[in-house]
């Protein structure tokens, strides 16, 4: 595990299809490219399998290429990105299969933390998963990780010191005809609505 100091090089070894710990806008996470060699890492480091990775994305603009954002949730998604809100949608043709769950659908987001989006603009759409092993609970700082879990990633990109929030993005739904919310995190379902 390779301990490093600025986003040049947490981006060149993101764009080696290395998997990073690192801080987000909601809670500390494990990073990697869109690939389908990634999704096996992170499945192999958390211990889980089928279940799709959130995909972190720059801007809205760049959310609209992989999803299909329908009319009705325009507004709210112009409001709240970039931030802590996860949305669900029917995935364009252009996302490709690994970003994809079985059902068709994407779940993105465009994060709130200056030097992450730095890194997406320089690398692309990345996956984004909490740094736990399926089934434990989420750390809150870096002595809390799980040695098996940091034995396994490549890199780690983390103020040793820091403490870092317990809850995540919040998750809407927007397949539908109506948003659904699906888990209420760090967005109050109130200030949603």
């Amino acid at each position: 595990m390779e301990n490093i100091k600025n986003s040049e090089q947490a981006t060149f070894l993101l764009q080696d299809e290395k998997i990073l710990l690192m801080p987000s806008d909601t809670v500390l996470g494990l990073f990697g490219v869109c690939t389908q060699n990634v999704i096996c890492r992170l499945n192999e480091i958390k211990g889980r399998k089928n279940k799709p990775y959130l995909v972190l994305v720059s801007s809205f603009e760049e959310v609209q290429r992989f999803a299909q954002i329908p009319d009705h949730c325009s507004s709210l998604l112009a409001n709240v990105w970039p931030g802590p809100l996860t949305g669900i949608f029917k995935a364009q043709e252009s996302a490709t299969d690994c970003m994809v769950s079985s059902e068709g659908t994407i779940a993105i987001r465009v994060p709130d933390q200056k030097e992450l989006l730095s890194i997406l603009q320089k690398v692309g759409p990345i996956f984004s998963t909490s740094a736990n092993l399926a089934g434990h609970s989420i750390p809150e700082s870096f002595t809390e990780i799980h040695s098996d879990l940091l034995n396994r990633v490549d890199a780690v990109f983390v103020d040793k010191n820091s403490h870092f929030p317990q809850i995540p993005s919040t998750i809407i739904d927007c397949t539908g005809d109506k948003i659904s919310i699906i888990r209420e995190g760090i967005i109050q379902i109130s200030d949603l609505k």
